[in-house]
């Protein structure tokens, strides 16, 4: 960033944080709001954002929510989080633990969502995962979850640096995902692929390659370009990312 642009965002963050468009990243951006899309949250909804990291995507859902508890167990990337909610955001209704989700010691039947951005290829044992989202999900409650599949990434020695660079266990993918879901109780309502065309990829290979973010600026331009470029591409079709929206059913739901 130049010092402009610096100075233009740092007052910009003051006067309309949280908001996602501050994300230098421009398919963080297109997740974020598709995803939002899915999950439909009003003021009485209480949100679990599953692996929130530094809490970006978390401070942007508390905004939208009646409450939001972001879970990591990573301490360092808590630690900034909190930093920010009591720098920018103290009057949000966010918390965060410092725990896995099993650790978390949140209760049964507790949350109206859940969600969670492209953790869950991390996640070496994703299904007890699913199956603790379950169990602290109130009946009718939905996960709503991104992951990566680099689907349209051909070229192997890319796709294992991708891999490496950002530990991930597996690529997901919605046949083997909605499975693993139905198995522990839920009910698949959604699922698709998106950042599905020629540009997106080349996009991505580009960030893989240089291992670094946009500008801010630079972000925001790209995110428009890849949503107006995914309206006109191709519609099923693979793509670097899916999105799943499932549901626990409520009591006596057998649909």
């Amino acid at each position: 960033m130049t010092e402009w642009t610096q100075r233009l965002a740092a007052l910009l963050h003051r006067l309309f944080a949280p908001s996602i468009y501050f994300y230098r990243n421009p398919f963080k951006i297109f997740e974020y709001n598709l995803m939002l899309r899915q999950a439909d949250l009003s003021r009485n909804h209480t949100v679990l954002d599953i692996g929130c990291g530094v809490g970006k995507q978390t401070f942007c859902l508390a905004a939208r929510a009646g409450r939001v508890v972001g879970v990591d167990p990573n301490p360092a990337v808590l630690k900034r989080a909190e930093e920010d909610r009591l720098h920018y955001h103290d009057t949000l209704p966010v918390e965060f633990v410092c725990a896995t989700l099993r650790e978390a010691g949140l209760q049964d039947s507790t949350f109206d969502r859940a969600l969670s951005y492209s953790v869950i290829e991390h996640i070496p044992d994703w299904p007890a995962v699913a199956a603790d989202c379950f169990r602290v999900l109130k009946p009718g409650g939905r996960f709503i979850f991104s992951t990566d599949t680099l689907d349209t990434i051909a070229d192997e020695e890319i796709r294992n640096r991708h891999k490496t660079a950002h530990s991930v266990c597996r690529y997901g993918s919605i046949e083997v995902l909605s499975r693993e879901l139905q198995a522990v109780g839920f009910r698949v309502r959604h699922a698709e692929s998106f950042c599905r065309t020629n540009l997106a990829s080349r996009w991505f290979e580009r960030d893989i390659l240089s291992g670094g973010a946009c500008s801010w600026l630079r972000a925001l331009g790209r995110y428009a370009v890849l949503r107006l470029a995914e309206s006109f591409g191709p519609r099923p079709g693979k793509g670097l990312f899916l999105v799943i929206d499932a549901e626990k059913p409520a009591a006596g739901d057998a649909g």
